[in-house]
């Protein structure tokens, strides 16, 4: 039930709905976009119906439908306070965090922006002087926003719940384009084949030809072997028996007196 809730509550802010922290920040920024070029507006507004949308289709499918693997679901465990703590805080926040940044042109109170005045007043000089839309603005695209969220959420309860059909009969009419979207637009397998496959087979021949073979097996045990052969060379001359020793004197001396004679 925790995660349910908790998780519904970050989905309704995530697609904007009304007084939840999301739906001030999207508000936020849509208002400067329709500010700046009403055509980026457009497509914000776009955005937020297609992020309400898959939001709720996620909830939807997630706890509203049938599971797809009853062996993993049966053997589902409630979770512990350890999950469920972060996701109260994060939720609580997700409801109330967005009276920090209540509209300023309704005469409300914007603490996000008063706080972040020192940094935006540097910024003036090359932005202009911020500005706050007209009164009828803001209520319209406080309007929109709203009705952009809910509107999205509506048509996720209306295609996978009240028709799901019209989901399955979607994806079989235009299958070719379902299957790039549900394959992601094959990003996935596209990053595999030219990032990571070629970096696992880099990673391969570093650990193979210049960690193993040269600096383990030259480097450090190859030089180790030839320190450990010279060791056992000069051992064996380490006889402990005198005559040995004179007998090397002696070689050393012949070799000596040769060498200065020869010169």
């Amino acid at each position: 039930p925790v995660t349910y809730w908790t998780f519904l509550i970050g989905g309704l802010a995530l697609s904007g709905f009304p007084l939840t922290a999301g739906f001030f920040s999207k508000d936020e920024i849509l208002a400067k976009a329709y500010e700046f070029n009403f055509l980026l507006y457009a497509i914000g507004l776009f955005t937020a119906l297609l992020t309400a949308f898959y939001t709720f289709r996620a909830i939807i499918l997630t706890f509203h439908g049938q599971p797809k693997d009853r062996k993993l679901y049966d053997s589902a465990h409630r979770e512990s306070s350890v999950m469920t703590t972060p996701l109260v805080v994060l939720a609580a926040l997700s409801l109330l965090g967005g009276l920090m940044g209540l509209p300023a042109a309704l005469g409300l109170p914007n603490w996000i922006e008063g706080w972040l005045e020192p940094i935006l007043e540097a910024g003036q000089s090359l932005t202009g002087e911020m500005r706050h839309a007209a009164l009828g603005t803001e209520v319209m695209l406080i309007l929109a926003s709203s009705v952009i969220a809910i509107l999205g959420i509506t048509a996720a309860w209306w295609v996978y719940v009240k028709n799901p059909q019209i989901a399955e009969r979607v994806a079989a009419k235009y299958h070719s384009a379902y299957t790039v979207l549900f394959n992601k637009y094959y990003i996935d397998e596209i990053y595999n084949k030219l990032i990571v496959e070629p970096g696992k087979a880099l990673g391969r021949f570093f650990y193979r030809v210049i960690d193993k073979a040269f600096i383990d097996d030259v480097m450090v045990d190859g030089l180790a072997k030839v320190t450990k052969g010279f060791g056992a060379t000069v051992s064996g001359w380490q006889s402990g028996y005198i005559g040995n020793y004179v007998m090397g004197i002696f070689v050393g001396s012949v070799v000596i007196v040769v060498y200065f004679f020869l010169r």
